[in-house]
């Protein structure tokens, strides 16, 4: 487990990290020190990097299309697990491979939410098409 504040993540001193626009909404310190886990086991899934996670489900948004989150990396502070997250752009819902055609944005976000702001959902991969680049989120359930 790595130690990180706010600042060096903010600044992208990690070797797996660019600088970055850091959105951070959760009640993490300014300069509070925050771990980092290859994975992380909750109510029974497991998180790690480059899973794929629901940060809006289709429901709380206009266009009907839940919005996913890329987990970049996996934090815990003060015993409380937060996610470094790229927020991906959903284009629609494709029923041959019953999943959602999703891209990476152009200009990279990242944001840091909480496990409580993240919708009760299993962890998710991306998965790529076998004719085209596309990639698609293919859950179990309805989002």
């Amino acid at each position: 487990m790595t130690t990180w504040s706010l600042g060096q993540l903010r600044q992208g001193l990690s070797r797996h990290l660019h600088p970055i626009a850091l959105t951070c909404s959760a009640p993490i310190d300014k300069d509070g020190l925050v771990n980092d886990a290859n994975w992380v086991r909750y109510n029974g899934w497991e998180y790690r990097p480059n899973c794929v996670v629901v940060i809006t489900p289709s429901y709380c948004n206009r266009s009907g299309l839940p919005v996913f989150g890329l987990i970049r990396k996996v934090l815990v502070h003060h015993g409380s697990l937060y996610f470094l997250l790229t927020p991906m752009i959903t284009d629609n819902f494709d029923p041959h491979f019953h999943g959602f055609e999703v891209c990476l944005p152009d200009v990279e976000l990242t944001v840091i939410r909480g496990m409580q702001d993240i919708a009760d959902c299993e962890p998710l991969w991306l998965l790529e098409g076998f004719s085209s680049s596309s990639l698609f989120v293919c859950p179990r359930h309805a989002i």
